[in-house]
């Protein structure tokens, strides 16, 4: 068989096999690192680098979450449960969940909003938080939340450069991954970050829009129909 005879059930269970091989030595350093960290290093510079592996790893263990996500939703999975819970009690932890990006939370007045999916868009809050982080260094996001005709809409809005109009087709899709992470205004997401938030929204049944300007770039979440 031929690569180009490789079907997405297919491909679904290789890029699964990938994660849990990697998953292994992932847990290997997790455990050293550990080691290190109780043993003790005095070395400042040691100590700077074992920071820097622990950094490293989170990174990495975050592109494996994200891989196993799109490994399902290619193989036509939802990439996660569709559970219960309450955004207006998961979202503030999240607020200062990215060091250097300032981010406030408006709830719309909402005293509960419970949403099947819930925990999947908590999720799409950091993977967004996550990308104001890659793409502003430091700076000010916000998240907005508000009833609107048949829903909610999670409004998302940094100070970083807006997604390109005639990119707003191509950041949540498998094959456009390539064709905006060449460009500063594809706001390209480490490990396809903007593709992962995609397929969360495809599984809890949400709706991605693309909008705003540069210093107001914008991504908004419909949910339930919103």
């Amino acid at each position: 068989m031929s690569e180009s005879d490789l079907v997405p059930a297919e491909l679904s269970k290789l890029l699964g096999l990938f994660v849990h091989d990697l998953r292994n030595p992932a847990a290997t350093l997790g455990a050293n690192i550990d080691f290190l960290r109780e043993v003790g290093v005095e070395d400042p510079d040691a100590k700077e680098a074992v920071d820097d592996m622990v950094l490293a790893l989170e990174d990495l263990k975050r592109g494996l979450t994200q891989l196993a996500w799109i490994a399902r939703w290619i193989g036509g999975q939802p990439a996660v449960a569709l559970e219960p819970g309450d955004l207006c009690r998961l979202l503030p932890p999240l607020m200062g969940g990215q060091p250097g990006i300032e981010a406030t939370l408006d709830l719309g007045g909402l005293a509960s909003a419970p949403v099947p999916g819930a925990p999947a868009v908590a999720k799409m809050v950091e993977l967004l938080l996550a990308n104001a982080k890659h793409h502003l260094r430091r700076g000010v996001a916000s998240v907005t939340l508000r009833q609107a005709e048949g829903g909610l809409v999670l409004e998302f809005v940094d100070g970083g450069v807006a997604i390109a109009e005639e990119l707003r087709g191509d950041v949540f899709t498998l094959g456009g991954q390539g064709r905006v992470k060449s460009r500063p205004d594809g706001r390209y997401g480490r490990f396809a970050g903007l593709l992962a938030l995609r397929v969360l929204a495809d599984a809890i049944g949400a709706r991605l829009e693309a909008t705003g300007q540069d210093g107001a770039a914008t991504v908004r979440i419909h949910l339930a129909g919103g």
